[in-house]
């Protein structure tokens, strides 16, 4: 019989929630460790943070009396007392944010520089130039210079017929755009470019706060939305035109249209040259300054804690996912994530292969990708594994990047690139052959180099591309259960921890997973939504239910645990409704918990998952009635 246990999304309120349902089910069940273990073990988001660190634990080694995480256990200690893992990064993060937006700033700075280098060499040397682009009129130049550039960007991703032709109308363009920019008073003026671009910057701000305000208000809030898109568009073109210009004016007075020093001449003559090397310095910064990384050493310094040799908790420093294979004694991990490639594809990593699941080409054995390097800190040539097992949990729990599935706002894509808000992270795309060859072709730890063409991050973010990469975000841009990967999988039993904040009993993500299971895989699941109704109290009727699935040759069972309370549930929880604002559903972006709130949302676990079992489990035999004495 295949079984197995899914974790849903939703944070440290997922990872406390699951913490708990997890230790009864070990408890009781014996689910997840020894011979009445599950088969598998797929999560989500929060819900990978502690199911990673039970696959972590059990490849450690264990006594039988006391599994990993049993309660009041070090390791089970060490997490509830390290919910407030991102405090003490805030300021590094914000670091980051600011070092992103210089880079970003110098990459734009540059792209000037580059487009005013073309100009004046054509200008200069003039060499083979048609006579037919001389006739177009600066204002045509003007229009189809950005056309160039955005063809020549998107051509650096895998087209090279689209990046020879962006070439060319940057070539043909630049002079005669730059040359009227050069002669146009507001344009050539430095002030006047600062006084634009400060505007922008208001109206970035402000279109953005406005957006958040207005979520929900259909399409005139899609309409306020396309504003700070417009706008940080806008904000780049200022720069980019106002570095062109300046620099082509010092470019054309060194080369004797203007009047210039000799030492003025050596300069610019120098900086001209070493312009073609400034990106490499700052291509990498936007990736090195990522929050990935942040968020990935916070969740490892809670999460990748074992018990050590004298009962003590003790942190593993990055373990790598392909080390996480199923054994006798723990089932295998299945992380989902979500691949935003050909719009967004489920992906699945796992101890031997990350792959699309279903298509039999589109993956990579994971002891291949773990080969691949990443530069791992600023003005250090240190690297890091292009995967392991916390960077593929920080991508599951990627909520926030320019790309996210099934949330992606294509007019925010660039405002959230440019704000350096990206969890998530580029790996080669399973659907490009000559990713998957290079993947496939490593034999020693490096970097893929084949799957870097393109330069970097920020373009793909900023442009929404791919080419040779996909950037992985979280599982709950699919689905934030888990649920799909298991039924896939043809599970006959399903457990499915369900830690959704549905504060009106509506099981809402539940019903949409179902849904997909029927139109995709086309899997039928009966269950009754109805037992989770919320009464005007906003308690619920009851926090577990069972289904049956149907795989058209066969069946199966599901049986859902959800988060919530009830009548029935303990004085303690009920009463911190009104002491913890929130509870039990606290959002999902609020990621700083106190102790007693992880043992707050442990604890709300194992009721759910008791009065599951209680319910499951036939009733206890009555004792026999006592003999008539004689």
């Amino acid at each position: 019989m295949n079984r197995g246990i899914c974790v849903s999304g939703g944070g440290l309120r997922s990872a406390a929630f699951a913490l708990g349902v997890l230790q009864v089910l070990q408890e009781r069940r014996g689910m997840l460790y020894g011979p009445g273990r599950v088969d598998l073990l797929a999560a989500v988001s929060g819900g990978a943070y502690i199911a990673g660190a039970h696959v972590l634990n059990a490849h450690q080694g264990y006594a039988d009396d006391e599994p990993p995480f049993a309660l009041g256990s070090p390791e089970e200690q060490w997490v509830l007392s390290h919910g407030t893992y991102l405090r003490g990064r805030r300021r590094r993060m914000l670091l980051n944010v600011l070092l992103h937006m210089v880079a970003m700033a110098v990459l734009f700075a540059w792209a000037g520089m580059i487009i005013a280098d073309f100009a004046t060499i054509w200008d200069v040397i003039g060499v083979g130039r048609p006579a037919l682009m001389e006739q177009f009129p600066a204002w045509a130049c003007v229009l189809a210079l950005p056309l160039g550039v955005s063809l020549w960007v998107r051509g650096f991703f895998g087209n090279g017929l689209l990046m020879t032709a962006g070439f060319i109308v940057v070539l043909a363009t630049a002079p005669a755009a730059l040359g009227w920019a050069i002669r146009t008073p507001a344009l050539a003026d430095a002030r006047y470019a600062l006084a634009v671009a400060a505007g922008l910057l208001v109206a970035l701000i402000a279109s953005a706060a406005l957006g958040v305000a207005l979520r929900g208000y259909g399409r005139f809030a899609a309409v306020v939305n396309l504003l700070p898109a417009i706008a940080v568009r806008l904000l780049g073109a200022v720069l980019l035109l106002a570095v062109a210009v300046a620099w082509a004016r010092e470019l054309l007075r060194a080369t004797g249209f203007y009047e210039a020093s000799t030492l003025e001449t050596g300069l610019v003559l120098a900086t001209f040259l070493g312009t073609a090397f400034v990106v490499a310095k700052f291509d990498a910064v936007p990736q090195l300054v990522s929050l990935h990384r942040q968020y990935r050493a916070g969740l490892e310094s809670c999460f990748a804690v074992v018990r050590g040799l004298n009962d003590e908790a003790q942190l593993v420093p990055d373990p790598p996912l392909s080390a996480m294979a199923p054994t006798r004694d723990c089932p295998q991990l299945l992380i989902s994530a979500t691949a935003n490639v050909r719009g967004f594809v489920p992906f699945i990593l796992s101890h031997d292969r990350c792959e699309v699941p279903g298509d039999l080409v589109a993956g990579f054995d994971t002891v291949q990708l773990e080969l691949g390097r990443e530069p791992a800190r600023l003005f250090s040539k240190a690297t890091e594994p292009l995967l392991s097992l916390f960077t593929a949990i920080t991508i599951t729990g990627a909520a926030a990047s320019p790309s996210m599935g099934r949330f992606t706002v294509p007019s925010g894509r660039a405002v959230l690139a440019a704000l350096n808000v990206r969890l998530g992270r580029w790996i080669p795309n399973p659907y490009n052959v000559q990713a998957r060859q290079t993947v496939a072709a490593a034999r020693e730890p490096g970097p893929l180099s084949a799957t870097m063409i393109g330069g970097d991050d920020l373009l793909l973010e900023l442009f929404g591309l791919s080419g040779p990469r996909a950037y992985l975000s979280d599982g709950g841009h699919y689905d934030n259960l888990g649920l799909l990967a298991l039924l896939r999988r043809g599970c006959d039993e399903i457990w499915c921890v369900d830690a959704s904040p549905d504060r009106h009993g509506t099981a809402t993500e539940l019903e949409r997973v179902l849904a997909i299971a029927r139109e995709e895989l086309g899997v039928q699941v009966t269950l009754d939504r109805s037992v989770f109704a919320v009464g005007p109290d906003g308690l619920n009727t009851a926090t577990h239910a069972e289904g049956t699935i149907n795989y058209g040759t066969r069946s199966g069972r599901l049986i859902v645990i959800r988060l919530g309370l009830t009548h029935e549930s303990r004085r303690d929880l009920l009463a911190r409704r009104t002491a913890d604002a929130g509870f039990p559903f606290h959002p999902t972006y609020k990621q700083v918990y106190e102790r007693d709130r992880m043992q707050a949302y442990r604890d709300a676990g194992r009721e759910s998952a008791s009065r599951c079992l209680d319910a499951l489990s036939p009733p206890a035999p009555s004792p026999a009635a006592p003999v008539p004495a004689g």
